[in-house]
């Protein structure tokens, strides 16, 4: 199974959304970096089980949940779950 990108619980005060990223399905083509309107999503140094560098979270904090990344992922890798749901993830 592939790894997923997930924030950790430090830091995450204001946050409303999460993003989860699937650096198993990524093929590194950056499109959610140049998208994500608060600079959070950034390039893996490693790579994933494709030979691709996948997009990771740079910093979990200040997700507003836009969802700009989601929409212009190619390989259906970025999942944004928001509220109460985003909030499952921790527990």
């Amino acid at each position: 199974m592939a790894k997923v990108s997930a924030p950790s619980r430090d830091g995450l005060k204001g946050t409303v959304a999460a993003i989860l990223i699937d650096s198993g399905r990524c093929k590194g083509c950056g499109l959610c970096v140049e998208s994500c309107p608060r600079n959070l999503i950034g390039m893996s140094d490693s790579l994933n089980a494709g030979g691709y560098h996948p997009a990771c979270l740079r910093e979990s904090a200040g997700c507003t949940g836009c969802a700009q990344c989601a929409m212009v992922c190619p390989d259906v890798a970025i999942e944004v779950v928001r509220g109460e749901a985003g909030d499952q993830l921790w527990k």
